[in-house]
């Protein structure tokens, strides 16, 4: 069941640094699913910015499925963005996930501290965090040992001219 995390809760996770409450040796993964102007003009502190149509990519490129993971929309209602990833991301073996309650508008009417700018749009997910680059290996040599492997005990030898067909050897 992918339950709700209350501005208060979350406040107090990013004042504790962005540590989980339950688990204080692993931190939260915020992300903000709301448009990339309204992301740029006011959204929770630490939080990333991924489109919705890239987060089910993007967030398991980065976050560990045990990790807990806080989305955000504008509002938090049923059938909004947030839910919408958190249930897919749930079949992806994700299961510590929230959705804010009330989204960024309860945020807001909190009064509680918010930050402006930072990368997003299309390319966000690849200007914060991690970036994934993928390393190629050069060519494995292949090597053959000179020694003979011993005979096979079990082994059917086959002889295509015996009418009696296959024996143990």
């Amino acid at each position: 069941m992918i339950r709700s995390i209350t501005t208060e809760n979350l406040s107090l996770s990013i004042e504790q640094g962005g540590r989980d409450a339950e688990f204080p040796d692993r931190r939260i993964w915020i992300f903000d699913l709301r448009g990339a102007d309204a992301y740029r003009s006011a959204h929770v502190p630490m939080a990333h910015h991924v489109p919705p149509a890239q987060a089910l990519r993007w967030v398991p490129q980065r976050v560990e499925p045990h990790e807990l993971v806080v989305l955000i929309d504008d509002d938090g209602r049923r059938g909004g963005a947030a839910r919408h990833v958190a249930g897919e991301l749930a079949h992806q073996w994700f299961r510590r996930l929230r959705y804010l309650d009330g989204g960024m508008a309860a945020w807001t009417s909190a009064g509680l501290p918010a930050e402006e700018g930072g990368p997003a749009g299309e390319t966000a997910a690849s200007e914060c965090g991690k970036r994934l680059e993928f390393h190629r290996s050069g060519a494995v040599p292949w090597t053959t040992s000179s020694k003979s492997l011993p005979p096979d005990p079990g082994r059917v030898k086959f002889d295509l001219d015996d009418p009696a067909g296959p024996r143990e050897s």
